[in-house]
C-alpha cells in the first residue's frame, strides 16, 4: 500500500489557498475483467464503454461479427455484450460459435438487441446466451447485470478471481 500526497495551490484576490489531498493506493497484479462490446452503433458503444470503464472494467470494441471473433480469440474477454443485427454474420452466429468452442464456452454472453419477438428470445436461448436484453436499456442496469454475472459485490474492485 502506498500513500501519495498532492498539494494544490490556488489564489483568490489577495488570498492563497493550499489544499492537501491524500491518496491511498494499493498495487495488485490482477487485471480487471475484460468486456467486449459488439455493436454497429457508435453511440451505444460509447455510452456503455463509459459506464463500464467507470466501474473499472477493461473494455474492447468490435463493430462486425468477424471483428468480434478476432477480439475474442486475442483478448479472451470474460463477458461479451453482443448486438444481434450485425454486418455479415449475426450476433446469434457469434454467440453460437462462442458457446460451441471448448476454449470460449465459459465466456458470458449478453445478447443486447432491438429484436424483441418471442422467436428471437428462443433463438438466443438456443445459441446459449446467458442473458437476453432488449434495447433500450439504462446503462446502469446493464452494468449491474455485468457485476451480477461476474459475481462482483457492490463496492468491491472489478478483478477476476
Amino acid at each position: 500500500m502506498y500513500l501519495f500526497t498532492s498539494f494544490i495551490l490556488f489564489n483568490r484576490p489577495k488570498q492563497w489557498f493550499r489544499c492537501t489531498f491524500h491518496w491511498i493506493c494499493t498495487v495488485t497484479n490482477q487485471k480487471p475483467f475484460r468486456i467486449l462490446l459488439v455493436d454497429d452503433e457508435p453511440g451505444i458503444r460509447k455510452i456503455l464503454r463509459l459506464f463500464l470503464e467507470l466501474e473499472g472494467f477493461s473494455v474492447f470494441e468490435a463493430i462486425t461479427a468477424n471483428q468480434a471473433i478476432s477480439v475474442i480469440k486475442k483478448e479472451k474477454p470474460h463477458l461479451v455484450i453482443l448486438d444481434v443485427i450485425l454486418c455479415g454474420q449475426t450476433g446469434f452466429d457469434v454467440c453460437e460459435w462462442v458457446k460451441g468452442s471448448p476454449e470460449t464456452k465459459d465466456i458470458i454472453v449478453f445478447l443486447f438487441t432491438a429484436l424483441n419477438q418471442e422467436h428471437d428470445y428462443r433463438e438466443g436461448q438456443r445459441v446459449g446466451c446467458d442473458l437476453y436484453l432488449t434495447k433500450p436499456q439504462n446503462p446502469k442496469d446493464i452494468v449491474e447485470k455485468v457485476n451480477e454475472y461476474l459475481n462482483i459485490r457492490p463496492g468491491s474492485k472489478s478483478n477476476p478471481g
